[in-house]
């Protein structure tokens, strides 16, 4: 009889045939088709089945044709969870539930590299406030209508042509001076002018002391403003008076002429009666 070992070793086909030994210890030959018919039909009649693990309380049970997996009663729940800042662990009995922690600290994604893709491509997740679900929101459908800007810098410059530009950061200092201060009263910014009332005047100057007189409290909070005193000019009336304007239409200077008609008068009266002497002399004179 031929040993095993002078059998060629070549992969098993359909329709291949082995030797095998029956009850009585007959040899035969038996299909390799009529071996997997007879095992499977072996498995289909197996009523019980069963493979028990006491320690974990896990059993695996075969029955009408169906594999089952009985898991550990209530009485081996777990325990206790532990889970980072950022994760929600809920359980009760053998109930667990995992999930993102949305309030408290750390409870964001710190790690993450910066989008370098087009803007337009982003979306946002929302929630909405009153069914509390959630949705996607693309960035051209937030209520804005432009959200890139268009200022690129300030320039802020003085009435001397003098500028300064800001265009990243900067900031502008408002500056008092010459009776104007100026300061931060919580988020407003107040400028206040010294020369109001209850203020102080420093100096008063008048365009021409022969027309205009200024004077100034000692305390600076009061100024007087009168016409200056023409020379040489008295309180009373002038019938005849000598009046010089300049260019700018002030009278600047008020003479008294009655002198000078009373003069006048008086040689006129005085050629008068000379005129009516002669006439007189020449209606008495018969000598011609």
């Amino acid at each position: 009889m031929p040993r095993l070992g002078d059998y060629p070793i070549l992969p098993i086909r359909n329709g291949d045939t082995i030797i095998s030994s029956g009850a009585n210890r007959n040899m035969k030959k038996v299909t390799l088709t009529d071996l997997v018919e007879y095992l499977e039909n072996g498995i289909d009649t197996l009523a019980d089945f069963s493979v028990s693990n006491e320690g974990s309380l896990y059993t695996l049970t075969w029955e009408n044709n169906t594999l089952s997996l009985q898991a550990p009663d209530t009485s081996n729940d777990i325990n206790n969870i532990t889970a980072p800042g950022y994760f929600s662990i809920n359980h009760s009995g053998h109930n667990l539930q995992i999930g993102l922690k949305y309030t408290g600290t750390s409870n964001i994604v710190a790690s993450a590299s910066k989008y370098a893709g087009n803007i337009s491509d982003i979306k946002f997740l929302t929630e909405n406030r009153t069914t509390d679900t959630v949705h996607k929101l693309g960035i051209s459908e937030l209520p804005f209508t432009n959200n890139e800007g268009t200022v690129t810098n300030i320039t802020i410059a003085d009435e001397n042509g003098a500028a300064s530009t800001i265009t990243d950061n900067g900031t502008i200092n408002i500056v008092g001076g010459n009776g104007i201060t100026t300061r931060m009263v919580g988020s407003d910014l107040t400028v206040e002018y010294l020369g109001k009332v209850g203020g102080t005047v420093n100096k008063v100057i008048s365009l021409d002391e022969t027309v205009i007189l200024t004077s100034i409290s000692q305390d600076g909070s009061e100024v007087s403003i009168r016409p200056a005193k023409i020379p040489l000019l008295k309180a009373g009336r002038y019938d005849f008076a000598s009046v010089t304007v300049d260019q700018y239409g002030r009278v600047t200077k008020i003479e008294d002429q009655k002198n000078k008609i009373d003069a006048l008068t008086a040689r006129i009266e005085e050629l008068e009666n000379q005129i009516t002497a002669l006439q007189d002399e020449s209606s008495t004179d018969t000598s011609n």
